[in-house]
């Protein structure tokens, strides 16, 4: 049986920012099936890439900003998300920057959700915390169509 991992990450000190964290949550404590692994990463990038250790997929749930609408709901392999330039220095990196390097096998997909407000405070600005459990609900389902491909 093939290891899938499920990693929200994301800054909760940031409003919206933090989607993929409160989403990663929902999920964890509503997942009986024991069949996906679902982790808070937060913004801690030592903790996101020693879990991936022995994963063979891997779903990252993370706030995007795109032209779609605030809380579209979207899914992207790894590669189109544009994170791919290398700095010189460990805090011009991004997660998205060192998982190919690292794990240059994993399969990896982004769902993200469009948020609003990415700026210092707790909690998501209005229209996510309303559109919350259609978020989830999306998540939940785009998760079982990407294991099912």
């Amino acid at each position: 049986m093939k290891k899938v991992l499920v990693l929200g990450i994301g800054n909760r000190l940031m409003r919206d920012d933090g989607i993929g964290v409160y989403i990663a949550e929902t999920l964890l404590k509503e997942n009986e099936s024991g069949e996906i692994q679902y982790l808070v990463g937060e913004t801690d990038i030592d903790f996101c890439l020693r879990v991936m250790e022995g994963v063979d997929r891997l779903i990252i749930v993370d706030a995007v900003k795109s032209d779609r609408e605030v809380g579209d709901v979207s899914c992207h392999p790894i590669e189109e998300i544009g994170f791919f330039q290398l700095g010189i220095s460990i805090h011009d990196l991004h997660l998205f920057s060192i998982i190919p390097v690292m794990y240059p096998l994993l399969h990896v997909t982004v769902i993200g959700i469009d948020v609003e407000c990415v700026d210092f405070g707790l909690g998501l600005g209005q229209v996510l915390e309303l559109q919350f459990p259609r978020i989830v609900h999306d998540v939940r389902s785009m998760v079982c169509s990407l294991l099912d491909e």
